[in-house]
C-alpha cells in the first residue's frame, strides 16, 4: 500500500507525462501540471509565459471561442497596455506557427469574434481524466470497489504537480485552485473505494494521516481517517482524531465539526458494531426522477424593450451545448428582469428542467443542495448531504447527467463561482447575471445593459404612470426621460412620484428633478437617494485613477471625449486614460460608442459624481486640469526663439469658462478645435 500523497505512476508506467492520444493532426496537451504539447509524440516549445498562458486558457476553454478581452485579462491581469490587444494577437500568430496552421490541424482558428482551438477531447489529459473520475465513481455505485481504484488510480495517475504550473498570473491561479480540488474530490473518492474494500489495511491509515495533516479542516480525509482507523482496532486514535479535528476547526474557523463527522464519533463513543463491517462508499447517487419543475420569480409588467439584449441571450444559449452567457451591467438596469424573461422564452428548449438561485442571498452550498433536492423530489435519495460544495457538485453531476437543463445564477460575484457551477452540471446551460464582466468563466458569451432607448423609457413612464397623463404632457414626459437617462430604476421611482401626486404637473416633476440633479447644494429627495445607491456601489468598486477619471470628466461637462482628452485632463499618459475608461466602460459608468473610440456619460451619472465630487470636498479637478491644459497649450503655440517670452495674460477662469462652454455646447470635434487652439475665445 502506498503511504505517500502525491499518486504514482500505475503498473510501473513512467513518471514523466507522455501526450495523450493524438487529436487533430497529432496534437495533444497537458495542463495537469505544466502546460505542455507535442505533435505526433514530439515535444513542442510554446515560448514566453505569457504566451503559455493564453495558450492556457484556449485549452481549458476546450474547442469553445474565447474572446480577446478574455485572453487580455489572462495576460495583463485587468490592467492591460495600450497595445494588449496587438501583443495577443501576436502570441496567436507565434502559437499557430508552433502548433500547426489551420482548421483542420487543430491549430488556433478564429471563431466568431474570438478564437478557438479545436481538439477531441482525448487529446487534452484534463478531459481524461474529468472521464476516468466519472467512470470510477460510477463503478463505486455499482459496488465494484476494486474496479473504481484502478480506474480512479490511472485518473490521477495524470496529474504531474500542480495544473498549469508556471503559468502567471490571476487567472492561472483561480483555474489552479478550481482543478486542484477536482484533484482532492478525486483522491477523496479513490480512498473511500480503497476503504470500501475487504479488510483493514495499515497502509491506508497513514495515506490519510498525512493527507489530514496536510488538508487539516478537510473533513472528507477526516473521516475516512476515523474509520479507517477504527475498523483496524484503533478506537481511541480514531476518537482522538475527531477531537484534533473539533479544536482546529473552532480556533481556526469558529466553527464546529459538520453532521456526518459529528455523528461518526457518536457512533465509535456507543461502539456500533455496524462500523466494522459497513463499506464506506460515498453516499449513492438518486435516481434522477422526472423533469424538475421550473419556479422562476414573477415577470414584471413593466418590462418593455430590450429586444435586441434578448434576442443576444437566446442567440447565444443556442449557439453551443452546454452554453454559458452572462449578462452584465450597471445594478439597476435590469439584469435580473432579463434573465428571467429570457428564460421564460426558452424553457421550452429544456425538458429537463430549470434551476435558479439568487446568489448574493444564498451561500453556495445551500444553493446545490436545494438544486439537489428539487431534481431528487420524491427519489430515494441520501439521508445525509455532504457539507462541502464539492462533495454537493459530485452529487449532482450524475443526477443531472443526461438532462436537457438550463440552470439561472442571478448576482454571480465572481469566475469562481461560474467555474464551480459549471462543473457541477457540467451538460447545462448556464445563464447568470454579474455587475461586470468575470474572468475565469471559460466559454461565457457576454450581454451588456445599458440604458433603456428614449422611445422605450417613454413607454415604461406609459405603463407604470398611466398613458393618458403622460401623453398629455409627453414633451415634459421625455424631459424626465433624458434626466433619468432611460435607466429603469430611477424611472420607476419617477413613476412612483407621480402616481403619489395625481393632480401635480408633469413639467413641475421634471423641474424639480432638474433642479435637484443639477445642484449639490440641494438635498437629494429620498428618491434620488435610492435611485443613486447603484452608482455608490459601481463607485465604490473603481480604482483611484478610475474615480479621478470619473469625476474629472463630470466636472468638465464633456459631452463626448476619447482617452486622449481624459489623458491630458489628468496630465497622465494615454494608455493610462484608455485603461481607466475601459473599466468605466466594464462597470456601466460609461458608454462607447461610434468606431473611433468616443465615450460619453450618461447624464444621471454626470449628476451624481458631481454631487459625490462636492459632497466629498474634492478639489476642483476639472476646473484644475482644464486650466493646466490651456497653459500647457498656449506654451505650446508659442515659437521656440520666443519660449522665454511672458505668458499671454489672459486671466485662467475666462479660458476655463470658454472651454467649459465650448464642450457643453459642441461636439468631440469642437472639443478638439478648442483645445488644439490653446482655449483661446477666437472662432
Amino acid at each position: 500500500m502506498r503511504t505517500d500523497v502525491v499518486e504514482r505512476p500505475v503498473n510501473g508506467t513512467s513518471p514523466t507525462p507522455g501526450p495523450q492520444r493524438p487529436g487533430p493532426a497529432g496534437l495533444t496537451f497537458a495542463v495537469l501540471g505544466p502546460v505542455r504539447a507535442w505533435r505526433h509524440g514530439r515535444e513542442l516549445a510554446l515560448g514566453s509565459p505569457q504566451q503559455v498562458a493564453v495558450l492556457s486558457a484556449l485549452l481549458l476553454y476546450e474547442g469553445r471561442p474565447v474572446q480577446p478581452e478574455v485572453l487580455i485579462d489572462v495576460v495583463w491581469d485587468g490592467e492591460p497596455p495600450r497595445a494588449a490587444l496587438g501583443t495577443v494577437r501576436t502570441y496567436l500568430s507565434r502559437l499557430r506557427r508552433v502548433l500547426g496552421e489551420g482548421a483542420q490541424s487543430g491549430a488556433i482558428v478564429a471563431a466568431g469574434s474570438g478564437y478557438a482551438l479545436p481538439l477531441r477531447p482525448d487529446a487534452l489529459d484534463l478531459a481524461g481524466f474529468r472521464g476516468e473520475v466519472a467512470a470510477g465513481q460510477s463503478r463505486l455505485r455499482a459496488g465494484d470497489p476494486a474496479g473504481a481504484v484502478d480506474t480512479l488510480r490511472r485518473a490521477l495517475g495524470r496529474w504531474h504537480g500542480d495544473a498549469l504550473a508556471g503559468v502567471p498570473g490571476r487567472y492561472a491561479a483561480a483555474q489552479r485552485s478550481r482543478l486542484g480540488e477536482l484533484r482532492l474530490a478525486a483522491l477523496e473518492s479513490r480512498l473511500t473505494a480503497e476503504l470500501a474494500g475487504p479488510g483493514p489495511d495499515a497502509g491506508l491509515a497513514e495515506e490519510l494521516s498525512a493527507l489530514v495533516e496536510q488538508y487539516p479542516l478537510r473533513e472528507g480525509f477526516r473521516e475516512l481517517l476515523m474509520l479507517s482507523l477504527y475498523r483496524s482496532g484503533r478506537r481511541a486514535d480514531a476518537l482522538r482524531t475527531y477531537l484534533d479535528g473539533d479544536r482546529r476547526l473552532r480556533d481556526e474557523v469558529g466553527v464546529e465539526p459538520g453532521p456526518a463527522l459529528r455523528r461518526l464519533q457518536q457512533r465509535m463513543l456507543a461502539g456500533d458494531p455496524a462500523l466494522l463491517v459497513e463499506a464506506a462508499p460515498p453516499v449513492p447517487a438518486p435516481a434522477p426522477t422526472a423533469a424538475v419543475a421550473v419556479h422562476l420569480p414573477a415577470d414584471l409588467p413593466s418590462f418593455v424593450g430590450r429586444t435586441q439584449e434578448l434576442a443576444q441571450v437566446t442567440e447565444r444559449l443556442a449557439a453551443r451545448t452546454p452554453g454559458t452567457v452572462g449578462i452584465v451591467g450597471l445594478d439597476g438596469t435590469g439584469r435580473s428582469t432579463l434573465l428571467i424573461r429570457a428564460a421564460r422564452m426558452v424553457t421550452g428548449r429544456y425538458p429537463g428542467g430549470v434551476l435558479h438561485a439568487d446568489l448574493a442571498a444564498a451561500d453556495e452550498r445551500e444553493v446545490l443542495r436545494n438544486w439537489l433536492h428539487q431534481l431528487t423530489a420524491g427519489a430515494d435519495g441520501p439521508a445525509e448531504l455532504p457539507a462541502s460544495a464539492c462533495g454537493l457538485a459530485a452529487l449532482l453531476r450524475p443526477v443531472a447527467a443526461g438532462r436537457r437543463m438550463l440552470v439561472l445564477a442571478d448576482n454571480v460575484a465572481d469566475g469562481g463561482q461560474v467555474a464551480r457551477l459549471r462543473d457541477a452540471l457540467p451538460e447545462a446551460d448556464l445563464l447568470f447575471t454579474a455587475h461586470r464582466r468575470v474572468t475565469g468563466a471559460p466559454g461565457a458569451a457576454w450581454v451588456r445593459l445599458g440604458p433603456l432607448s428614449s422611445v422605450d423609457g417613454l413607454e415604461m413612464l406609459r405603463r407604470l404612470a398611466g398613458p393618458d397623463r403622460i401623453d398629455a404632457e409627453v414633451s415634459a414626459a421625455r424631459r424626465l426621460v433624458d434626466l433619468c437617462s432611460a435607466y429603469p430604476t430611477p424611472l420607476r421611482l419617477v413613476a412612483e412620484r407621480l402616481e403619489a401626486r395625481p393632480d401635480y404637473p408633469v413639467a413641475v416633476l421634471a423641474a424639480e428633478l432638474a433642479e435637484e440633479l443639477d445642484s449639490a447644494s440641494v438635498p437629494a429627495h429620498d428618491d434620488c437617494v435610492v435611485a443613486e445607491a447603484p452608482l455608490h456601489r459601481a463607485y465604490q468598486r473603481l480604482a483611484p485613477l478610475q474615480a479621478g477619471v470619473l469625476r474629472c470628466v463630470a466636472g468638465a461637462g464633456l459631452p463626448e471625449f476619447t482617452a486622449p482628452h481624459v489623458a491630458a485632463l489628468l496630465d497622465i499618459p494615454q494608455h493610462q486614460a484608455w485603461t481607466a475608461l475601459d473599466a468605466l466602460v466594464d462597470v456601466g459608468l460609461v458608454e462607447e460608442f461610434g468606431p473611433r473610440g468616443r465615450y460619453r456619460m450618461p447624464y444621471f451619472v454626470e449628476a451624481f459624481t458631481r454631487r459625490l465630487t462636492a459632497e466629498a470636498h474634492h478639489p476642483s479637478e476639472p476646473a484644475r486640469r482644464l486650466d493646466q491644459l490651456a497653459a500647457h497649450r498656449s506654451r505650446a503655440a508659442v515659437p521656440a526663439g520666443n519660449r522665454g517670452a511672458a505668458a499671454p495674460t489672459e486671466p485662467a477662469v475666462p479660458r476655463r469658462a470658454s472651454h467649459v462652454a465650448t464642450v457643453r455646447e459642441g461636439s468631440a470635434t469642437a472639443i478638439e478645435r478648442a483645445w488644439s487652439s490653446g482655449g483661446s475665445d477666437a472662432a
